[in-house]
This record gives C-alpha cells, structure tokens and sequence, in this order.
C-alpha cells in the first residue's frame, strides 16, 4: 500500500475516550470523530504497528476500507460491500469472519448483515478465483468489522485480533480482574505519569495489575511486547519484515534495569503472590515492592510516604456488603491522609461512598464514568485541599 493517510476506528474503554484519543495523537494520529468507545482516526500506513504495538489504551484498531452513507436496508449493505476488492485484503485459502453492530432503528439485525456480507465475499471469490473462501467464526484468520449507526456504515479490517487489553504476561487471574488499559488510563490521569519519580502506591493491589502497567510505562516497554502475535501478521498487504524491523527498532528503547517507586499491598495473601507471579512475567518484579498489608492502617505495612496513590477498592455490589466497604473507605481514607495530606488520589469504584468520604480531606479535580464488568463504575481524581 501507499503511504497515504488512513482512516482508523479504534475500540476503547467507554468513558475514557478523551484519554485515548490523547494516546492516539501521541503516537501520530489525527483524531477526527469520538463517540462512546470508539475513537476514529486519521494517520500513516504504520499507524498498524504504532496502534497494536504501542498503545496502552486500545482494544482493537481496525483499517477502515469503506463509509458510506444513506443505507436504508440490507440491500443497501450489500450493494455498497459489493464495491470491494476482497482480493486486495485476504487470498481465498484464509478463512474470514464478519462481525457488525448497529446504532439505530432498523429492519434488520447484526446477525443479518454479517451473513449477508459474508455471502458477498463467499460470492466474489468464487467469481474472481473460483475457489471457495471458508468462514470461521471462532479463529479467523481475518475479521472484518462493520458498524451502521443510523444510516452511515462503516466496514473495516480487524488488525489486532484480539483485544488488545490481553497483554499476554497475566498468568495470576484475581476474581475480578482490572483491565491493563483502564489501568493504564488511571496512570495517563495521573502526576505520576508526568513525573515517573514519585512514590506510586497501591494500598488494594489485587492482582497488581496499575502497577505492572506503570512499570512496563516507565520501563518504556511496549505493551504489546508479551503478545503472541496480531492480526495484521497474516495480512497479505503487509510487509512483515517492516514490522520485524519497527519492533527491533522500539525495543531497543526498552530501559530494562530503570528502577521506580512503585509499592502495593493487599490484605489478600494469594492476591500479594499473584501479583508477584504476573510482575515476573512482566519482567517488572524487581523494580515493585508487593506487600501483605491492610489498606486501613498504612503507617503500619508502607515505609514510604506516597506522592500518588492510585486505588480499585472492593465496590461491595458484587459483594453484598455494602456496609463493610463503606467503613472500609472511611478507614482507608483517614489512614492514606494519616500518612501523606499533601498525596494525589485516583480511585475507581462503582460506590459513590468514595467520593463522599475523600471529599472531606480532597478536591474533586475529575469525574469519569466507565463500565467495568457490568457495572457502571466511577472513576475520581482527587488533589489535597
């Protein structure tokens, strides 16, 4: 392909839009569209590899290769789809998948036009080759992705595969694991990230997932460096001795034996194990101090004196008991400013207990609004009054 500009649909975090779209212009893109999570935009031939490689935020970036607009109906789909050099993107002997989403009222469902689109690529192979292209709709070897929102389609090629938040170095699953790229929105909210020589504390560490993402950020490693492979490595279209050499080029970069102030603890003793295991599979656990603590009482399990403190407490809905986790921010909070007044604050929680409590000793500075799971979670950044 030429090097001209592309259009790319990026999948995100809902809520945290503004956070990737900042993360997109860093590494090149120009943003031209942000609706709730997805980002569209605007850049080179290689934004593939800076996208899937680089960013900590995406979940799967997909090269746009048709918008139109005034669909009406399923015919309309088809007819626009029909336009389409197939051959250009995939051979006839790699299996496909399509999958849409829709926005809107229609007379026909998702499931509608990724058969009816899926026909029309079975049918151009066939007239073009003669040769019957196999669908899979479990492990395709490439996924063509639509969406029509209203009457306006957009049709493009999954580059990633899977979602990009599958980092690849967690081994240790905790019960209700933390995505890395909200984690890593948590991190781009924060002073740390400015300034990656303050004291970076997670007083409720789970599975340590905020800090292996912080050290994998300050050790300049790329996130997609543990991940087996993407989507665009099978790409017909695609130099793979070009991405051979970007990747050489980014981890040469990489800052193996920088060491950061990145400290955790959990009162869960198998979480503290977890966390290690996953650390070392990061290649990170030297440089993170994981503890067996209690977030209640920080003067007595954290030596150091936090300038950031970023937290996912417990939220007390999954676990029916609301009461307990309300005392437990209440404790926590006195605790943290016990330890550090003048300390920032970011925590995710789906209880607004949090902002209630911290508010006493805080000031609000941003509020956003996330799901995580199924819930609809809050995300705070508080600054000391």
């Amino acid at each position: 392909m030429t090097e001209n500009e592309y259009t790319y649909l990026i999948t995100i975090n809902t809520g945290l839009e503004d956070i990737a779209a900042k993360e997109f212009k860093q590494l090149g893109a120009k943003v031209i569209e942000t609706h709730r999570s997805r980002v569209i935009v605007k850049s080179d031939f290689e934004f593939i590899f800076r996208v899937n490689y680089l960013s900590r935020t995406a979940h799967k970036a997909f090269l746009i290769i048709l918008e139109e607009t005034d669909i009406q109906s399923l015919d309309d789909v088809v007819r626009v789809t029909r336009q389409i050099e197939y051959s250009d993107y995939l051979s006839p002997h790699q299996t496909f998948a399509v999958r849409f989403e829709r926005i809107g009222e229609h007379d026909f469902t998702s499931l509608d036009m990724n058969a009816a689109v899926g026909s029309v690529i079975v049918e151009y192979f066939l007239k073009t080759t003669g040769k019957r292209i196999r669908a899979n709709l479990n492990k395709p070897i490439v996924e063509f992705g639509g969406w029509l929102i209203q009457d306006r389609l957009i049709f493009g090629i999954n580059t990633s595969g899977s979602s990009l938040h599958m980092r690849g170095y967690r081994k240790f699953q905790h019960p209700a694991p933390l995505k890395p790229t909200i984690a890593s929105s948590l991190l781009y909210m924060s002073r740390w990230f400015l300034d990656q020589n303050l004291i970076l504390l997670d007083p409720m560490c789970g599975s340590g997932t905020i800090l292996i993402e912080a050290a994998l950020i300050g050790r300049s490693i790329p996130p997609g460096y543990f991940r087996d492979s993407f989507s665009f490595e099978n790409f017909i279209f695609i130099d793979q001795s070009e991405f051979q050499q970007f990747k050489e080029s980014i981890n040469s970069k990489i800052e193996w034996n920088k060491m950061l102030k990145l400290y955790g603890i959990d009162k869960n003793k198998n979480f503290i194990e977890g966390s290690i295991v996953n650390a070392k599979n990061a290649n990170v656990a030297d440089t993170i101090i994981f503890k067996h603590g209690d977030a209640r009482y920080l003067r007595k399990y954290v030596d150091v004196i936090p300038d950031v403190v970023i937290v996912n407490p417990p939220y007390g809905y999954r676990m029916n008991v609301h009461s307990w986790v309300k005392k437990l921010y209440a404790d926590f909070i006195e605790s943290l400013i016990d330890l550090n007044p003048k300390v920032e604050l970011i925590a995710m929680t789906a209880d607004k207990e949090m902002e209630r409590v911290a508010s006493k000793y805080f000031n609000l500075v941003d509020k956003k609004v996330t799901i995580y799971g199924r819930l609809s979670t809050l995300v705070y950044r508080f600054e000391p009054k």
